[in-house]
């Protein structure tokens, strides 16, 4: 008989204690009746203080429900306290300031606390430091934008090159043939017919060269001079073709 009045009460305990443990605490509010409140909330902090080590969390919930029934110096500590326990560091600080404006004059370690609080908003703003992701530098240019554009220009100019030297070989190819006599045998062979066509394909691909080194010199220069500007864009239009005829392209480079 006595072993199951045991059993009983422990299956009592199992049941009882943890849904009393784990049930959210009924905060009172304050009233009008000041000694009531403060009666209340000596009883909060004193269950706060068993509560402490084993539900700190717990504890303070209680310590929050007491302040707000009578804001006492030692409550705010306490609170502080456990807040620096739980790695809440700014909480902690605005805590100790509490307990430091409720002590008034009466604080026995205002120095120590002052320190203790300047240490904790310190290690607050290293933990935004941390947290916070690293800002970048807009204004300085990052230098990509630039190596594009001086081989743009670079690339430019070779077409360039190229363009002029083939119109250069066109010209010389078509003055050969225009110094033969007209009428002659030599004026009207294949060999000459051939010579003029190699001129004018020089002369198209020349033209071509030309206008393709041209533009790429002139967007490698835009390159150049926005990088760094905010400038993200940048349009070059492009026409090519020889006697009229080409097409027209527009080359958009965005960083």
């Amino acid at each position: 008989m006595q072993v199951r009045c045991w059993l009983a009460l422990i299956v009592t305990l199992a049941w009882v204690v943890p849904a009393q443990a784990g049930s959210p605490l009924d905060c009172p509010k304050p009233t009008e009746d000041r000694d009531g409140d403060r009666a209340k909330a000596k009883g909060l902090f004193e269950r706060a203080l068993m509560t402490e080590p084993s539900a700190p969390a717990e504890a303070l919930e209680m310590l929050r429900c007491a302040e707000q029934l009578a804001p006492r110096a030692a409550i705010a500590l306490r609170i502080g306290t456990i807040e620096e326990r739980l790695g809440r560091f700014a909480e902690a600080a605005d805590a100790f300031e509490r307990y430091l404006e409720l002590a008034g004059g009466h604080a026995p370690d205002v120095e120590p606390m002052g320190e203790r609080i300047g240490k904790l908003r310190a290690r607050v703003k290293a933990q935004e430091a941390q947290e916070r992701p690293p800002e970048q530098d807009e204004s300085s240019p990052s230098g990509t934008q630039s190596v594009v554009g001086w081989v743009t220009s670079g690339t430019g100019l070779a077409f360039a090159i190229v363009g002029v030297a083939l119109l250069g070989a066109a010209k010389a190819h078509s003055d050969s043939v225009h110094d033969i006599a007209p009428g002659t045998t030599a004026w009207s062979s294949d060999e000459a017919s051939g010579t003029i066509e190699q001129a004018e394909l020089e002369q198209s691909v020349g033209i071509v060269g030309l206008a393709v080194g041209g533009s790429l010199l002139a967007l490698g220069a835009v390159l150049i001079a926005t990088d760094g500007s905010g400038d993200s864009s940048t349009e070059v239009a492009l026409v090519l073709g020889a006697d009229g005829r080409g097409a027209r392209g527009v080359f958009r480079v965005r960083f």
